[in-house]
């Protein structure tokens, strides 16, 4: 889920080296994996929406039903944009499973590019 929160981000941001800022905690849940995906990104959606913040770290734990999130956020301003602003998440085609390398997920964002 991490490296999920990196890719999205690194899809549409770029954040200057050394960008730090403060540090986020929160928990998720959902009935399965993929749900729970779709939730942990939409938590980062709503974070840069409401607060105009995006993580440059991310942590994330297990927890009962769900998973807790750690995350280190800074000002967007500080990231130039590269792609479309993510807006949400699709449910369709939604997945995260255990693989043969790993974890593997696959998820479509709705999104605008806001020049």
């Amino acid at each position: 889920m991490a490296e999920a929160v990196r890719g999205m981000v690194g899809s549409f941001a770029d954040l200057p080296p050394g960008a730090s800022g403060v540090t986020r905690e929160c928990a998720v849940s959902a009935v399965d994996a993929g749900r729970l995906l779709a939730a942990v990104l939409e938590e980062v959606i709503h974070r840069m929406d409401a607060a105009s913040e995006l993580p440059v770290g991310v942590a994330v734990t297990r927890g009962p039903g769900g998973v807790g999130l750690r995350f280190t956020m800074a000002d967007s301003s500080a990231a130039t944009q590269i792609g479309a602003v993510p807006k949400a998440v699709s449910l369709h085609g939604l997945a995260l499973a255990p693989g043969a390398h790993g974890w593997a997920c696959r998820v479509t964002l709705d999104g605008r590019w806001t020049p």
